[in-house]
C-alpha cells in the first residue's frame, strides 16, 4: 500500500535512474538494482540535490528492478549496451 504520488516517476528521477544505469554498464560494476538503487539513492540524498529542490525521492530494490525491466520492454534502456539515451525532458546522456 503505497501512496499514490509514490508510484510515479517524475522526469527527473527517470533521467537520473537511466544516467546511473547507463554509467554503471560503461564500467565494470554491474548494473543490478542493488547497484543501481544504491547509487540512485545517495544521489537523492545528497546535499546538492535537496539544495536544488530537485523532485527526487529515493526508492527501493523493487522499485529500481521494476522501472528498469519497464524500460527494457519500451526499448528506451538497455543494460547490455552503450546507449545514447533520450529522456522526455529532452536531456541526452551519452554513454
Amino acid at each position: 500500500n503505497v501512496e499514490p504520488s509514490r508510484k510515479l516517476w517524475t522526469v527527473y528521477e527517470q533521467c537520473l535512474l537511466m544516467t546511473i544505469a547507463s554509467f554503471l554498464t560503461s564500467t565494470l560494476v554491474s548494473p543490478s538494482a542493488d547497484n543501481v538503487v544504491h547509487l540512485f539513492n545517495q544521489v537523492a540524498n545528497s546535499s546538492i540535490c535537496k539544495n536544488s529542490k530537485f523532485p527526487i525521492r529515493t526508492k527501493n530494490n523493487l522499485q529500481v528492478a521494476g522501472k528498469l525491466q519497464h524500460l527494457e520492454k519500451k526499448g528506451t534502456y538497455s543494460s547490455s549496451d552503450r546507449q545514447i539515451i533520450k529522456c522526455k525532458s529532452k536531456v541526452t546522456v551519452l554513454c
